[in-house]
């Protein structure tokens, strides 16, 4: 299992694929162009990202491609190059191949490549819009929206080779952005059924989705905790241009923000190591410290725990928050 926790560290809005209803919170954004959508490789030794960090092209910016580099920022390789962009790169559960969604074609389409790029293959070939791949835990199967039935964007299964793409048992109804969940038995995902986009929640199969979230706002982008216990999205309003990084209990019981200098550390400490993220970070701090007099939240490492650095609550330091 990769680990995508969300990465905070810019909160800077960026396009998204039509349909995907929040920005990513992992943008950050370098002089060299965007790193964004950090996912760790299972064995922690490598970083694959989503950049447009090579240059201008024509007077053009250069399309988002699949890198990736080791924790340290070194061994940088660009996986993928073509015209179109990629984005929403995810690990095999064996750490040998990479999914990622892929405009090449002319449409989205999902795409599997091998950990160092040279053979990149199309496993949907469907005329739809296709996206938001995941692996399951035991690499057998994966997970992916598309709006190939009646051009409504809903939830589907196929084999690793692109094979036997099927609904689900029980139609968990429209819904985008699947994650699955670390041991397998849930799902969550993305659905505006009610309205806004809220978190939903489903069993394996898609039976009995329900809803993470209710609040007015926007949310995106589900990442599992690792130990399953509680997701982090996005929160937000386009009208304000606000995002927020949220932590929310499974049970949907309770919900905290972890703000921009708030960052799990095993996400943190890959992104960090990325060009241009380190200057931001120290940047960051020093405007945070001369402000509060505290530091900004970044990885603590108790053993092998793992656990988020918070921010001392003021009601001085979060109107400046604000």
């Amino acid at each position: 299992m990769s680990l995508p926790w969300i990465a905070a560290a810019g909160c800077q809005r960026e396009p998204q694929a039509e349909g995907e209803g929040a920005p990513a919170a992992a943008a950050q954004e370098t002089p060299r162009g965007s790193d964004t959508h950090p996912a760790w490789s299972p064995d922690g030794q490598s970083i694959a990202f989503i950049s447009n960090r090579d240059g201008v092209r024509e007077g053009r910016p250069i399309n988002f491609e699949v890198y990736r580099a080791a924790p340290d920022g070194s061994k940088q390789q660009r996986l993928t190059t073509n015209q179109d962009f990629e984005a929403d790169v995810a690990w095999s559960p064996d750490g040998v191949t990479l999914l990622f969604k892929s405009y090449r074609d002319g449409n989205d389409e999902v795409y599997v490549a091998d950990a160092a790029g040279t053979t990149q293959g199309n496993l949907t070939n469907a005329p739809a819009s296709d996206g938001g791949p995941g692996w399951s835990p035991d690499g057998r199967t994966i997970v992916f929206h598309s709006d190939r039935e009646g051009g409504e964007t809903r939830l589907y299964l196929m084999n690793t080779d692109g094979s036997n793409v099927r609904g689900f048992r029980d139609d968990p109804g429209p819904g985008h952005s699947p994650q699955w969940s670390p041991d397998g038995s849930l799902i969550a995902f993305v659905s505006s059924r009610d309205g806004n986009a809220e978190i939903y929640v489903m069993e394996a199969d898609g039976a009995n989705p329900r809803r993470l979230t209710d609040d007015a706002r926007e949310n995106g982008y589900p990442r599992w905790r690792p130990d399953g216990t509680a997701i982090a999205h996005t929160a937000g309003s386009f009208e304000t241009d606000r995002w927020e990084v949220v932590l929310t209990d499974l049970d949907g019981g309770s919900s905290r923000v972890l703000q921009c200098r708030m960052v799990a550390r095993w996400q943190l400490r890959g992104l960090r190591a990325l060009p241009g993220v380190r200057r931001e970070w120290r940047r960051r701090e020093r405007a945070l410290r001369s402000r509060t007099g505290h530091r900004a939240g970044g990885p603590r490492r108790s053993g092998r725990a793992v656990s988020v650095t918070r921010r001392r609550s003021t009601p001085a330091a979060d109107a400046q928050s604000r």
